[in-house]
């Protein structure tokens, strides 16, 4: 199926998609999924500058050892913040290295430091897991100043995808726990439904990039083939409270079956009380801030995006 109202400048990295992945990703093990989304992520360029300062680390959780990129801006603000951001890949793929310019753009857009954090991957270590890692990781930042100084205080969470996924149940998580919750959560384009009968999924169900049937294996892998699953912890739109959870930043895009996903979480939301600014990318496609060199109409929004975070951190400053 076409999409005639697709941005033009985002259909040859769709192509270059196509080629690198020629069969879909429930045909393939995740570890060849993972191979060829490493090989792609080297495609896309990485910039950086002496504007920020980039090191690897490893930290030791409760659940084990997990490796941290931590990006840290020469600039700072009158108040330091900082944000732990969870990489997407429908839980099975994706690293440190393939948002790595993501990464780098926040760090530099918003002048604050941003740590990525490298979960394990289903279907090795399904649903809690990665879950788990990134609770405690946030702990940890929270409670341990040598990483992060004063800005420990003042923690975003940020994710893509099924990294979104994770920082909206993180948020949720840290709550029902009465831990610090964070300052703000920043969704992009999040999977937080198993409603495969939503709007975008039926009208964008043969999407590019992400299809709905390529969606439901992912979940299915995350959780289980069944979806015998009834915990808002995995599936954030389940839960019935949503009170007292901290300001969002929503975006969505519109050539993607998980759009109707944000715009109900971000509703729901609002309906609980929660402060929530959505960016909707209108003509763009599921994955558009890691090819964003390929589309200003993507830069614009994800820049849309920066100065909306920005806004956030200048009221708490």
């Amino acid at each position: 199926m076409t999409y005639e109202h697709i941005d033009p400048s985002i259909l040859s990295y769709i192509y270059e998609v196509n080629e690198t992945f020629p069969n879909p990703v429930y045909e393939r093990s995740p570890q060849e999924s993972r191979n060829l989304f490493s090989k792609h992520a080297k495609t896309l360029p990485l910039i950086r500058n002496n504007k920020l300062i980039v090191s690897d680390h490893e930290l030791i959780i409760p659940e084990g050892k997990i490796a941290l990129r931590v990006y840290r801006p020469t600039a700072e603000r009158k108040k330091p913040a900082s944000l732990l951001y969870m990489h997407g890949g429908g839980w099975i793929m994706g690293d440190l290295n393939s948002h790595d310019q993501v990464c780098v753009d926040l760090c530099l857009r918003c002048t604050l430091t941003v740590i990525a954090l490298d979960y394990d991957l289903s279907p090795e270590n399904r649903f809690p897991v990665a879950l788990n890692q990134c609770f405690s990781t946030y702990l940890e930042l929270l409670n341990n100043k040598v990483w992060l100084g004063s800005a420990s205080q003042n923690i975003l969470l940020g994710g893509d995808s099924a990294g979104g996924n994770l920082a909206a149940a993180l948020s949720i998580k840290l709550r029902a726990e009465s831990k610090p919750i964070p300052k703000a959560q920043v969704l992009f384009y999040p999977c937080l439904s198993l409603n495969f009968n939503s709007l975008s999924y039926i009208k964008y169900e043969n999407a590019p990039i992400l299809d709905k049937k390529s969606m439901k294996w992912f979940w299915g892998v995350y959780l289980d083939e069944n979806f015998q699953i009834n915990d808002p912890l995995a599936v954030p739109m389940l839960e019935k409270n949503l009170s007292n959870l901290p300001e969002t930043i929503m975006c969505t895009a519109e050539i993607d079956p998980l759009d109707s996903d944000g715009i109900e979480y971000k509703n729901k939301l609002f309906e609980h009380g929660n402060s929530v600014t959505h960016v909707h990318a209108k003509a763009l496609v599921h994955g558009f801030i890691r090819f964003r060199e390929k589309s200003k109409v993507a830069d614009k929004y994800f820049w849309l995006v920066c100065e909306k975070i920005n806004e956030l951190l200048k009221i708490n400053d």
